[in-house]
């Protein structure tokens, strides 16, 4: 029997921006746009068995009930080159299959832990 082991990328520390001062920064600069993660695409590349994966820990915006509606400026995964997601990038891989993640934390007022790698 095969078996998949999948892993979701969660980054716990939530909304960033509550102080006036980080607010009026964060509007001020122009934020990516949180997409929808329907969990159906792994993420990264793989190749000659070995899944190779970059991540960047960024600020973003989230419209959670719609574009128009009230937002959130959140610390968010994202696969490098590409949006940020909720909920992060989906890990899918065999039993057995060599991992390759590198994991860029872009803000220097902050820290994060990764458990269960």
């Amino acid at each position: 029997m095969r078996r998949i082991v999948m892993a979701m990328l969660l980054l716990v520390p939530g909304p960033v921006s509550r102080s006036p001062a980080l607010a009026s920064a964060a509007s001020s600069t122009e934020l990516p746009l949180v997409v929808a993660n329907d969990n159906r695409t792994p993420a990264g590349t793989m190749r000659d068995g070995v899944l190779t994966l970059e991540l960047a820990v960024v600020m973003a915006r989230w419209y959670p009930e719609a574009a128009n509606g009230p937002h959130v400026d959140l610390l968010t995964f994202a696969e490098v080159g590409k949006a940020p997601t909720i909920p992060g990038p989906l890990v899918r891989v065999r039993r057995g299959t060599r991992v390759r993640m590198v994991i860029r934390n872009t803000r220097a007022d902050s820290s994060i832990g990764v458990w269960g790698m």
